[in-house]
């Protein structure tokens, strides 16, 4: 770059569009060749080692602003990366926002109170400060040009929410909601249809499941024999394996979600994705409903069950200790005495009070009054957790399109600073993709219908004349996380799989 250009003005250019589609089409070529247009005419140096795309981002709630690339230019404005007297050529004012009125200033007052000159290249106007502050005119085009934007994105929205229900309504009459099924399905002729092999494969596993085996011996089984995966992966996970085995479209049952949008949220991230009313017999079933109320109501982790490990009580497990919070064990000193529940620590003589329960009073009152009462009042799954996982795969989609934008940028200008801040993306970036899975896992295991099929499962078992400890028991750790024995207050206290905490008053007989 030689002096003449360093004394003239930076221009940077910032493209954006709302689908992912667009790219397939003329928008980037085209605000592009106006943004080079412009800079040549008005002997401006275009920076092309920084480029500032918002690629199927959408302006209409300003998450553009919030998460995406324009925010990264306000950041470096604020970091002086970007120097005062720099100008941002954008194709309309649409592009920068299509927010409330108000919100859409602001944006623009962000960028023009830091020192840039904003020019639409639509109609080759100018905002700067001292326009904002003294041209009546140009602003009123400002809050026009912003209100005709948000008013189109407002009528898009509503349309395209008509059609997704429209859309679910034909999915419940037989029709396709979408193209996307899963893996064990396809598409053809707008026609469901399962894939033979993988169908036999999902079989295999609920059977595996329904055998005892966990969901990580399934995993290692099928990677030791090479079977190929049905993704990018290179093997197979365990917490892939445990959303199949929990996924109710193998009994042909589609749950639709429904965005929802709070344009107040104080977050960045504006929208989250409710589940709506099932809708059945929407794809092939591939598994009877009494397996899979079999191995719905099995823990998804592995359970040993052979030998000396076969649960004795239908605590094994599950009963925790009131003061250390430990496992409680069962203890039998002979022929002459009754088993009994004491923590674990205690009996090692590791700390902690030795405090002996006795089972053969604590398992009928849990048969016979805790565990209906309880079971019949689930507490509410976790509200946050779907939004959460909601936010952080959008966070995802930011990250990977940061790191996409830093790749452009070193193919031209091999920075340190952006070759180590690649490093903290890629490493953020699989943390999220972990942090993602983890929440899906939690969220699957806590779907409606799988709770309420295995609360049915346990009550059923509790009412059965010959009660069978072993399956009352797995029953209970599908549900439960823990159980804590309070024999200082007198209740007991159930943890739940799903999240929340029950209660149910027992008097403990005194010793």
């Amino acid at each position: 770059m030689n002096a003449t250009n360093r004394m003239r003005p930076k221009a940077y250019s910032y493209l954006r569009f709302s689908t992912p589609e667009q790219a397939l089409g003329d928008s980037t070529r085209r605000q592009r060749q106006m943004a080079e247009t412009y800079a040549a005419n008005h002997d401006l140096d275009l920076d092309e080692t920084l480029s500032f795309r918002d690629l199927g981002k959408s302006a209409y709630r300003g998450s553009n602003a919030d998460d995406g690339r324009l925010g990264d230019f306000l950041r470096l404005l604020e970091e002086g990366v970007i120097p005062k007297g720099s100008f941002l050529l954008v194709e309309n004012l649409d592009r920068i926002s299509r927010d409330v009125v108000r919100k859409a200033v602001r944006t623009l007052e962000d960028i023009v109170e830091k020192g840039v000159t904003l020019v639409t290249l639509s109609d080759n106007r100018r905002y700067d400060l001292e326009i904002l502050d003294q041209d009546p005119t140009a602003f009123l085009i400002i809050v026009l040009g912003f209100q005709r934007a948000h008013e189109e994105s407002q009528i898009k929205s509503a349309r395209l929410r008509a059609v997704w229900k429209n859309k679910r309504q034909n999915a419940s009459k037989g029709n396709l909601l979408t193209s996307r099924v899963p893996s064990w399905l396809k598409v053809e002729s707008g026609k469901i249809h399962p894939i033979p092999e993988r169908v036999d494969l999902v079989k295999w596993m609920f059977n595996q499941r329904k055998g005892g085996s966990g969901t990580e011996l399934i995993a290692r089984t099928l990677n030791n024999r090479k079977e190929p995966t049905w993704g990018r992966s290179a093997f197979w996970h365990t917490s892939y394996i445990k959303k199949i085995l929990s996924n109710p479209a193998v009994i042909g049952t589609l749950i639709p979600h429904e965005v929802i949008t709070d344009p107040e949220a104080k977050t960045a991230k504006k929208t989250k994705r409710v589940p709506l009313d099932p809708i059945l017999n929407y794809y092939p079933v591939i598994i009877p409903m009494d397996l899979w109320n079999e191995v719905a109501g099995v823990p998804t982790t592995q359970i040993k069950q052979v030998g000396n490990n076969i649960p004795k009580t239908i605590l094994a497990g599950l009963a925790c200790c009131p003061i250390c919070g430990g496992r409680m064990h069962r203890v039998n000193k002979g022929s002459r005495s009754r088993p009994s529940l004491v923590c674990g620590r205690a009996k090692s003589k590791a700390g902690c009070n030795y405090k002996s329960i006795r089972i053969d009073e604590l398992e009928p009152f849990l048969l016979s009054n805790a565990l209906p009462v309880v079971l019949s009042s689930p507490p509410s799954s976790s509200q946050n957790l779907q939004e959460k996982i909601v936010q952080n795969q959008n966070n995802l989609e930011g990250v990977e399109g940061a790191i996409q934008n830093i790749l452009e940028n070193l193919r031209t200008s091999q920075s340190p600073t952006l070759i180590d801040h690649l490093g903290g993306l890629e490493a953020e970036k699989q943390d999220l993709i972990k942090l993602i899975r983890d929440q899906e896992v939690q969220r699957d295991n806590e779907l409606g219908p799988v709770v309420n099929q295995r609360i049915d499962k346990a009550l059923g078992l509790i009412k059965q004349d010959e009660k069978s400890i072993q399956e009352i028991n797995l029953a209970l750790r599908s549900l439960f996380k823990k159980i804590v024995i309070d024999y200082k207050t007198g209740y007991l206290r159930f943890v739940w799989q799903s999240g929340g905490e029950t209660e149910e008053f027992y008097t403990l007989p005194q010793e």
